[in-house]
């Protein structure tokens, strides 16, 4: 229960600095107490908000494009593997060879 309390709160608020992001330089120019009533908005999420925005917006708004979050998600996972794979094949040739150079001056090779 508690675990799923905090990935509520910790998806509440990746919730919030996204819309952050879009809207800070809207609203912090025109909110004198923007900081504030930021603070209050994160102790509220953190007590019961999270789960009051989570029903309401992110649960009804990840159904609702449940297909295409998916596809992006194999997406991601596919890019990642490729990376992943070419990482470990350019760390492992670039090792190779520092290690054949380190040989070489010191005349073990």
């Amino acid at each position: 229960a508690d675990t799923q309390r905090l990935l509520t709160y910790w998806i509440a608020f990746a919730g919030l600095q996204v819309a952050e992001g879009v809207l800070l330089p809207f609203v912090s120019a025109g909110f004198k107490h923007y900081h504030a009533a930021k603070v209050a908005v994160l102790i509220w999420l953190h007590h019961e908000g999270a789960r009051a925005v989570y029903s309401k917006w992110i649960r009804p708004l990840a159904l609702t494009h449940d297909g295409e979050i998916e596809r992006l998600a194999n997406a991601s996972r596919c890019l990642l593997d490729d990376k992943l794979a070419l990482l470990y094949t350019s760390s492992s040739d670039l090792l190779s060879s520092l290690f054949a150079t380190a040989l070489k001056k010191l005349k073990l090779a």
